[in-house]
């Protein structure tokens, strides 16, 4: 074989095995030849099966793909967690405890009284603003109905018609009288308004228990039902507004006057402190406490 093939199969295995190096003997015509003159052939000679061994364990790493990409997965995971920034909870604070000392106690009650006291006061700003108010009325009294007190008061004393309140005293003479309640009594023309005209809805001929007609005197104001109840009073209607005359007197309402038992008429006057009186007088009366407020 020719010198120059030899050297040029040599040259291809060095390469091969990876332990080709420029200071590497070199083959030429048969003779071993150095491109340099302290390179030792020993060091040629060893780094060969090294660099054979590195080989083989690159290879084998790539062999397992899978153990690779779970390392990557493992760093970038690392890396992840290195780049969030670590926060902390702040503790949340311990619920504070509740004294229940005798001093506490005493805290809590003297509040409670002060807070009593300002209700007072408030109820007594309230009376003092209700002294200042505007009634449209030309006249008028609001009394504290516990005490008597009189918190508001416009021309209390003055003598004014006082129209349908009329009928608080038609009913107490009427009870006043113990008659049987469910007794019928009759609707007839004699009911019937002939000074203003006011409608009604008991028709001349109705018959209705005296209980009835009494509710429906207080609760709709009924004209004719009350002016039936005076009619069946014992001696008629005029021993009817006799007896409601008497019972002012003896209610102390000296400057009132009945007339009639409906309050249609102008002449039934009193002032707002004798009302003040009659209201006092019917809130004693059962059936009409019960009946005015269905």
């Amino acid at each position: 074989m020719p010198a120059r093939l030899l050297s040029a199969l040599a040259l291809g295995l060095f390469i091969a095995g990876g332990a080709f190096a420029a200071d590497a003997p070199v083959a030429t015509g048969g003779k071993m030849a150095q491109s340099g003159a302290a390179t030792a052939p020993k060091k040629t000679v060893q780094a060969a099966p090294v660099a054979r061994q590195a080989q083989k364990q690159t290879q084998k790493q790539a062999r397992k793909p899978g153990q690779n990409a779970a390392q990557r997965q493992a760093r970038r995971q690392t890396q992840k967690s290195a780049s969030k920034p670590v926060t902390r909870q702040a503790a949340k604070p311990a619920p504070r405890r509740v004294a229940t000392s005798a001093a506490t106690r005493a805290a809590v009650a003297a509040a409670a009284g002060a807070g009593a006291k300002r209700v007072a006061a408030a109820d007594s700003d309230q009376m003092q603003a209700t002294r200042r108010l505007a009634i449209a009325s030309g006249a008028a009294l609001v009394v504290d109905q516990e005490g008597g007190e009189a918190i508001y008061q416009k021309n209390a004393d003055q003598v004014v018609p006082i129209a349908s309140i009329t009928k608080l005293m038609t009913a107490m003479v009427v009870l006043d009288a113990v008659p049987a309640l469910h007794d019928t009594i009759t609707i007839t023309r004699d009911d019937v308004d002939t000074l203003r005209g006011s409608r009604s809805r008991l028709r001349v001929g109705a018959r209705l228990t005296r209980e009835d007609a009494l509710l429906l005197a207080l609760m709709s104001s009924e004209n004719r039902a009350s002016n039936a109840l005076a009619r069946h009073y014992p001696g008629g209607l005029s021993a009817f507004v006799v007896a409601m005359n008497r019972k002012a007197i003896e209610l102390g309402m000296y400057r009132t006057r009945f007339e009639e038992p409906t309050g249609l008429s102008s002449n039934n006057d009193s002032t707002a402190q004798d009302l003040v009186r009659l209201v006092v007088a019917a809130h004693r009366y059962p059936q009409i406490s019960e009946f005015s407020t269905r």
